[in-house]
C-alpha cells in the first residue's frame, strides 16, 4: 500500500474503490479512457481547474483530452464523500487505476 492509499484509507475508507469502479466503467464505455487517464499522470492538478485564464482554457493544452473522465470520476467521488478527495488524489489514483487496467487486459 502506498502513501495515496494510506492517506485515502485514512480519510475516507471508500475512496479508492470508488475511484477504481469509476476508472472500470470509463475504461468499459471506450478503450481509449485509458490511454487518455494516464497521460494525466505527473500533471500538476491546477490542469483541471477551469474559468477564464486557466491553465485547462490555455491554447497549449488544446491537445489534452480526458477532463471528462476525471471530471466523472471526480464528481463520482464528491457524492460520496465531498470534500475529502483533492485533485491531486485523484490524478494519481486514476493514473494508476488505468495503468492497472492496461496490464489486466494485455494478460
Amino acid at each position: 500500500m502506498g502513501i495515496w492509499d494510506n492517506h485515502l484509507s485514512f480519510a475516507y475508507p471508500n475512496a479508492l474503490s470508488t475511484i477504481k469502479t469509476s476508472i472500470n466503467v470509463a475504461v468499459s464505455r471506450n478503450g481509449r479512457n485509458e490511454a487518455l487517464v494516464i497521460r494525466f499522470q505527473g500533471c500538476d492538478a491546477s490542469l483541471l481547474l477551469g474559468g477564464a485564464g486557466s491553465e485547462k482554457e490555455s491554447p497549449a493544452n488544446d491537445g489534452v483530452l480526458g477532463y471528462d473522465v476525471i471530471d466523472d470520476v471526480k464528481a463520482t467521488v464528491e457524492s460520496v464523500c465531498p470534500r475529502v478527495v483533492s485533485c491531486v488524489d485523484i490524478l494519481v489514483v486514476t493514473a494508476r487505476d488505468a495503468s492497472v487496467a492496461v496490464i489486466i487486459k494485455l494478460n
